[in-house]
């Protein structure tokens, strides 16, 4: 449980609330959550109830002076 022990003990040490689940099909379970999913699948993102653009946030605030190309269809 390399991976999964990583994460929840960074959070359990910053004392975030997190819960750290590894399963072998971790888009089944994305898709199907109640949870905010950070993805850039975009099956997972067309299924799942709500999610975040957690690299355009980290972009946003850690980067600011990156250069960001907009690739979305503008109708």
């Amino acid at each position: 449980m390399r991976g999964g022990g990583e994460w929840g003990e960074g959070a359990a040490g910053e004392g975030w609330p997190w819960e750290v689940e590894l399963v072998m099909n971790p888009d089944h379970v994305l898709a199907r959550t109640e949870n905010v999913v950070a993805t850039a699948d975009s099956a997972v993102l067309d299924r799942c109830g709500r999610w975040v653009n957690l690299a355009g946030w980290i972009i946003e605030h850690h980067a600011p002076m990156a250069r960001v190309v907009d690739l979305s269809l503008q109708p």
